[in-house]
């Protein structure tokens, strides 16, 4: 019987060692989890970055809104939702974040926690902002449903729905804010974006029930608003560690997740 190799008494005493790697590199190589294997041509390699062309970025955008737009279909049903199964408009509000909450669960990034506690205070309020534009954010999605199919509108679901779009002309206009928000402190653009969704809340609810100009207007600026707003606080908290933005990313992610607790916990309070 011919004599094994040395590489081959390794990998049969079950220290496998990597193709084109030793046993020491191996054990350096990056994992995900810590534990799943990455494909050496799925490294990254400096010389080698991938482009993130504007085809990719076209169906990369189209998909995540066919995604988010499936999410939101029951949002301008709530009205016939609720009298299908004979309940209130708040009961009926519950099931939307309810549900929302359980997705964000199941997504939850396991590695995360304890990061908030790491990173600091900017982190710390970049969460504390976010949890509260989300609640009012939703707020004014959900609600607007009840106004619109009230008096004086009487809108039905479908012109209801088409009110979507308007959320359209916000995330369009992302890449200017985010030009925008490149030339600024991120915390000024933060406060400029919360003073303006402050107007439009103030619009809506001054005038939202007697002028469908008004609840336009309110949309609009809210849409913009917000995601200036978001792109200027990500961008604060990206600041703070550059090889540690998938882990910030995912605590931004978390907060809205706690805010959706807390609806939760308040919707069953009512």
């Amino acid at each position: 019987m011919a004599e094994l190799s040395p590489s081959a008494r390794e990998a049969e005493a079950g220290g496998r060692v990597e193709q084109g790697h030793t046993a020491e590199e191996t054990s350096k190589l990056p994992r995900d989890f810590g534990f799943l294997h990455i494909p050496k041509r799925l490294h990254w390699d400096p010389d080698k970055a991938p482009v993130f062309s504007y085809g990719r970025n076209l169906v990369f955008g189209v998909t995540c809104t066919f995604i988010v737009a499936d999410l939101y279909w029951c949002q301008p049903l709530l009205i016939q939702l609720s009298a299908s199964f004979s309940i209130s408009y708040n009961e009926v509000s519950r099931a939307r974040l309810s549900g929302k909450e359980q997705g964000h669960d199941i997504l939850r990034h396991p590695v995360v926690n304890g990061e908030a506690r790491r990173y600091g205070a900017k982190l710390i309020q970049a969460c504390l902002v976010l949890i509260g534009s989300n609640a009012c954010y939703n707020n004014f999605w959900v609600t607007l449903t009840f106004i619109l199919g009230g008096s004086p509108y009487h809108y039905s679901t479908l012109v209801i729905g088409l009110f979507g779009l308007i959320g359209i002309f916000g995330v369009s206009l992302a890449p200017l804010v985010g030009r925008f928000v490149d030339r600024l402190v991120p915390w000024y653009a933060t406060l400029l974006a919360t003073v303006f969704m402050t107007l439009a809340w103030a619009i809506q609810t001054g005038a939202g029930g007697v002028s469908i100009t008004a609840i336009v207007v309110a949309c609009l600026v809210l849409d913009l608003f917000d995601q200036m707003q978001q792109v200027s606080l990500t961008t604060a908290v990206f600041s703070i560690s550059e090889d540690a933005r998938a882990r910030l990313n995912a605590v931004l992610i978390l907060s809205v997740r706690e805010f959706l607790l807390i609806a939760r916990a308040k919707l069953m309070l009512a």
